[in-house]
């Protein structure tokens, strides 16, 4: 939908080509009326508007005036300017700007109808234009980094995520899908290097330190994970098919970057701490890792990092150094935790889908997670434990937030939130909480199909109480905050016709009840129900009803002496 603002002091040339535009449904265009350059710069200010029909002589602010502020503050609007006279000069300043059009007034509104539909269809195509497109894409590359980033924290957090080669293409990442990698995990000691900053320029001087120092042939990506954790991902340019340690294929493409990387990090670590006088530890996986295990490798690097590391220490790491700490039970809980705190942080999209009352996409998100987060307990009691109490939590916050705590009132299933003790079956656990999550959807829907409701009352009671000013879409959806386009969907959803429609049956009812009595003048009632134009007037309801005002007066009046 496009929005045309038609401006004119001649009340009859407005009503006339909003009349004419409002037949053009061909266009789904939302209408809206100034009469004068003044009122016209007011409503732009407010809504966005993708046409503007203007006069050229107007008292105030003028055609060309207006021209000119549209041109500086609105480039990219569309207008065209009307004159009742063939002037050159008036003609040269309008058509000098991009966009602009020039027709005299006795030219007719197909000539008017035909550029509006010419700009409409330009402003459809630079939607999707190359220069466009090229703009996004640019800005884009600025971003790529960031994007990066975002891509790896989400593979350490999920490790269902399906990595593909266009996905890793258009990312600019320089790995393939198909092939493992080699990790490598760095972390900044906070201790000489507190400032966040700080912290952010040194990773970006040791991601530049370690790029000198790699070989070319080596495909590599980096980002900073977790403020001051740095992951190298790497893999060989050649051929090789390496495997997660199962002994198959081709290892020694990957064995060379493991001696190189293992070679260079003390040189890095050097460079850091005489140059920077930043200090450094790494941990590096030294067996290639398929991508759906990286989110597990990297909480073992992690915690490896975490064990060994205290204050203005370096260390150099691999998994092999310190293979005996994987059999110690808090190795594992402590592993098992952190890949639960990584799905936690997916539940804030789960929330979303439960406050927005997306049924279908909380359930199918809910029974991944419930998949995972059970795998990652494997029975132990105490991550059970912790993994009930939060989900827990996240269901009473939800009830906190929304006010449904006395709505569920003394409820027996809904206290279980309340009582780990009542911890059973993870079967039994999951259902209970799907339980909850129903119960929720299904007062959110209630919830939203009110609300709905009650904002189409309030535009029809807005409607019904100034049919005689502007009832543009833009100035109905102002009353209760919507997207225009939004307000318009939903009034047909909710009450079957359009807004448009309904606003024509308003005014018509309220004429038609106002002819039937004599003392007030036709061109008044006109004018109550938002009619400044007496010729627009009388054609609007011959069109409705197939008589003028005074016909249908005279019918009234001639029935009622009749029966009288």
């Amino acid at each position: 939908m496009y929005r045309l603002l038609i401006v004119d002091d001649e009340p009859i040339i407005v009503d006339g080509l909003f009349e004419f535009f409002q037949e053009a449904r061909h266009l789904e265009l939302d209408l809206c009326k100034a009469y004068s350059g003044d009122e016209a710069l007011e409503i732009m200010s407010r809504i966005y508007v993708d046409v503007v029909i203007s006069d050229i002589r107007m008292p105030g602010i003028n055609g060309l005036q207006l021209l000119e502020v549209i041109m500086k503050r609105w480039p990219e609007c569309r207008v065209i300017i009307l004159s009742g006279y063939d002037e050159f000069e008036y003609i040269y300043k309008a058509v000098k700007y991009k966009g602009v059009s020039y027709f005299l007034k006795t030219e007719g509104f197909a000539k008017i109808l035909q550029a509006v539909e010419k700009y409409l269809e330009e402003i459809e195509q630079n939607v999707r234009n190359d220069e466009l497109l090229t703009k996004i894409t640019y800005k884009l590359k600025t971003v790529i980094p960031l994007l990066q980033k975002e891509f790896l924290s989400g593979i350490l957090k999920d490790s269902f995520i399906k990595i593909t080669q266009h996905g890793l293409d258009e990312l600019e990442i320089p790995l393939l899908a198909d092939k493992p990698v080699l990790m490598l995990l760095g972390r900044i000691d906070r201790s000489t290097d507190t400032c966040t900053k700080s912290i952010t320029e040194s990773s970006f001087k040791i991601k530049l330190v370690m790029e000198q120092y790699l070989d070319p042939g080596i495909r590599s990506i980096n980002a900073v994970i977790e403020d001051n954790n740095m992951l190298w991902l790497m893999q060989p340019d050649g051929q090789g098919d390496g495997s997660d340690g199962s002994g198959k294929g081709d290892l020694r493409d990957y064995e060379h970057i493991d001696l190189q990387v293992k070679r260079i990090l003390e040189a890095v670590q050097n460079f850091c701490r005489k140059s920077m006088n930043v200090r450094i530890s790494f941990a590096l996986e030294r067996r290639p890792v398929y991508w759906s295990r990286i989110a597990e490798k990297y909480a073992g690097l992690d915690y490896l990092l975490n064990s060994k590391i205290k204050s203005n220490m370096e260390i150099l790491l691999t998994n092999m150094d310190a293979s005996a700490a994987w059999l110690d039970e808090g190795a594992h809980l402590s592993r098992a935790a952190r890949r639960i705190d990584y799905v936690f942080i997916e539940f804030k999209i789960i929330g979303t889908f439960l406050e927005n009352g997306m049924k279908t996409e909380f359930h199918s998100s809910f029974s991944v997670m419930q998949d995972r987060l059970i795998e990652l307990c494997g029975g132990e009691y105490a991550l059970s434990l912790e993994v009930y109490t939060r989900i827990s939590l996240f269901f009473i916050s939800h009830i906190n937030r929304i006010g449904l705590m006395k709505t569920f009132g003394a409820d027996a299933e809904v206290g279980r939130l309340f009582r780990i003790e009542r911890l059973g079956a993870w079967d039994e656990a999951f259902s209970f909480f799907r339980r909850i999550a129903d119960y929720i959807l299904e007062v959110h829907a209630s919830e939203d199909n009110r609300k709905s409701i009650n904002a189409v009352l309030k535009i029809q009671k807005y409607a019904q109480e100034h049919l005689s000013e502007d009832l543009s879409l833009a100035t109905l959806s102002d009353q209760i905050f919507f997207n225009p386009q939004y307000l318009s969907r939903l009034f047909k959803q909710v009450t079957g016709i359009n807004l448009l429609s309904y606003i024509n049956e308003l005014k018509l009812n309220m004429v038609k009840e106002l002819l039937s009595t004599n003392h007030i003048r036709i061109h008044e009632i006109g004018a109550r129900v938002g009619f400044l134009s007496a010729p627009y007037f009388t054609r609007f309801f011959k069109k409705a009803t197939g008589m003028t005002p005074q016909e249908y007066r005279s019918n009234i009046l001639a029935n009622q002496v009749k029966k009288g």
